[in-house]
């Protein structure tokens, strides 16, 4: 076989080797589908230059017409092989295209002659090797042979025998579909899918897609193998659900995204009386289809019935319907059901943590006052945990409560930990944590905590985006227009991305784009109080002082309509160089306990202020 000029391409440990078509990390595989294979080759062999979409869809796609989300779904394979989060290799342009940066050092390889030598790259259909050393061929044969043998003449795999950590590391369960065509039960769907999630959730070995990722896909037809290549997850739970009355008749099937092989199914043929029994049943066998070696409290914890009682049950799972919306009305809505299932029954733990998550979110977007939301918060929160104190979610939302309202630091980050001990794949507690680290001033421990939680909830817009808010606060304006950048590649119309890009651009003196950015952001959330304040303050900074008043007293408008943040008022007075009006609003901030207060010592915008006694005295009064 003739030797091509160059057969490898080198840069950091990794090797792109094109003789065996697969890349390589200090020698070891790294597993990579063949077009995200010839994408990352492609970049590599034009190191340096900058690369279209077109261009490189072009090279990818020669025939076929495709969208540039198979591009970007593409990106992201090639990126989660090299690791590669910050986008240190390959570069985001926006609107240009990307450029792959390292340095690269191209070779023959040494000893390849044979023709058809190819790594274990994976295709999509294919079952998927085990890259394994030379050594362990030898070796083999044996365990195979035992491996055969437990699990032919064992009832079931013992979590004391000597087995490989399981293949599958991450899980997506989908909501249940409905099994008849005519009926569109998708708030049970999704309620199940949620409930396997939280019980699955407590298992340390596997990562769960958490319900606000899933979500989606309870209003959309899409198959399952799909929505598992678009989770970044090894292996997707899906199955059809059918009702009538309280009992249910249930088809369930664990896949392998690689190849798309059932690991296990599950069917309920007749009407099954006990909705927590099939619960049960599926939590279990997806353990141990998984292979996964449970401790005693985990496997108590797999099964534990949070209720007993079908009404409560059914009530909590609209509560979690509705506030997986996250929009104001629904979430109110969402209060509504899970009063329903505290008084079908008071000792449903699960229920006062939907009341807590969904009161603190109706505080953090100032839906609700502070002093009527967070009050509400802690409390239930509080009475969750006498019911169940091993509850990670509880934890989180007392956290949450503690930093937003009650401003007690040391509470608020000693919960934070115990809910990341309890679960330490639980995305949204890294989320909320690395919120508390940024009013801290902990700047890179908060996003070493949003980083986890993007590797947990990859998918989460809010959680890409929220390292911009803290890199903000920092005053790294680039690195918060990158990351609003990187944000936008999964959602152009993310209303927060646009708006902390555009606080970025005005720090940066940039008032022309900032002020473009704000009117998007204000397109897609007509009315938002916090768009048409920073909206105002920017046309304030741009000398457009007439706008800026038209906006301010919009704001003033809708404060006799609904609760408007005195802190985004006083923001809009501070663009206009109002000082005293500003402090006014700053004081009534204070007086409502404004969960936005806790960022105060670091927000650029105050930044006029920070010399007056008064501004001095306000920090005092909320840190000590």
């Amino acid at each position: 076989m003739q030797i091509p000029a160059h057969q490898t391409y080198s840069f950091d440990g990794f090797t792109v080797d094109l003789a065996r078509s697969c890349l390589l990390r200090d020698g070891e595989e790294v597993k990579l589908r063949p077009k995200s294979f010839e994408a990352l080759k492609y970049l590599v062999e034009h190191t340096g230059r900058l690369i279209s979409k077109e261009e490189l869809i072009g090279v990818l796609w020669p025939d076929s017409l495709v969208t540039p989300g198979s591009l970007v779904q593409c990106l992201r394979d090639v990126r989660l092989a090299l690791g590669d989060e910050e986008q240190e290799y390959i570069k985001t342009v926006p609107r240009r295209g990307y450029i792959f940066n390292a340095e690269v050092r191209a070779a023959p390889v040494e000893g390849h002659s044979r023709s058809g030598e190819q790594c274990s790259v994976p295709t999509v259909g294919s079952a998927q090797r085990v890259n394994l050393s030379k050594k362990a061929w030898a070796f083999l044969l044996l365990p195979i042979i035992l491996t055969v043998a437990l699990f032919y003449f064992l009832p079931t795999r013992s979590s004391k025998s000597l087995t490989a950590e399981p293949a599958i590391k991450t899980i997506a369960v989908l909501p249940f579909k409905p099994l008849s065509a005519d009926e569109r039960d998708e708030y049970f769907g999704l309620g199940m899918a949620d409930a396997l999630i939280t019980r699955l959730g407590n298992l340390r070995q596997i990562i769960v897609r958490p319900t606000t990722s899933i979500r989606k896909y309870a209003e959309q037809e899409k198959d399952p193998l799909v929505a598992g290549r678009e989770q970044r997850v090894d292996a997707v739970l899906e199955g059809s659900i059918q009702r009538s009355g309280d009992k249910v008749r249930v088809t369930m099937r664990l896949l392998n995204v690689q190849d798309g092989a059932a690991l296990w199914s599950y069917k309920c043929e007749e009407y099954c009386t006990d909705v927590f029994a099939v619960q049960d049943t599926i939590s279990e066998k997806v353990a141990l289809a998984l292979a996964l070696k449970l401790t005693g409290e985990e496997r108590a914890r797999l099964t534990e019935r949070y209720t007993n009682n079908t009404e409560a049950f059914q009530a909590y799972l609209l509560g979690r319907y509705f506030w997986n919306k996250r929009t104001e009305e629904s979430m109110k809505k969402g209060v509504e059901y899970f009063e329903q299932a505290r008084e079908q029954d008071p000792r449903f733990a699960l229920a006062y943590v939907g009341l807590a998550d969904s009161y603190n979110v109706l505080g953090f977007y100032a839906y609700l006052a502070p002093q009527e939301a967070f009050p509400r918060a802690k409390a239930a929160a509080t009475e969750a945990l006498k019911l169940n104190d091993r509850l990670a979610e509880a934890y989180n939302s007392l956290a949450y409560a503690s930093l937003y309202y009650d401003w007690d630091w040391a509470a608020a980050e000693r919960d934070f930990k115990r809910a990341l001990d309890l679960n330490p794949n639980y995305a949204v507690a890294h989320q909320w944590y690395g919120n508390y680290l940024t009013a801290m001033g902990r700047w890179e421990e908060a996003l070493a905590e949003f980083k986890r939680a993007r590797e947990l909830d990859p998918l989460s817009l809010v959680i890409n985006a929220v390292p911009a808010w803290t890199c903000f606060y920092a005053r790294q304006y680039d690195r918060a227009i990158d990351q609003c950048h990187k944000t936008f590649e999964l959602d152009q119309n993310f209303v927060l991305a646009h708006v902390w890009l555009a606080q970025a651009y005005e720090r940066k003196g940039l008032r022309a784009q900032a002020i473009a950015e704000l009117q998007e952001a204000l397109k897609l959330a007509p009315g938002a109080p916090e768009v048409i304040a920073a909206l105002a303050h920017a046309y304030a900074a741009s000398g457009s002082k007439d706008k800026a008043r038209q906006l301010l007293g919009e704001l003033q408008t809708l404060t006799r309509q609904r609760y408007v943040s005195p802190y985004h008022i006083a923001l809009a007075y501070v663009g206009l160089g109002e000082y005293e009006q500003a402090f006014t609003w700053l004081e009534k901030s204070f007086k409502d306990r404004q969960n936005i207060l806790v960022f105060i010592k670091h927000d650029p915008r105050l930044d006029e202020l920070r010399a007056d006694a008064r501004f001095q005295y306000l920090l005092r009064r909320i840190f000590g």
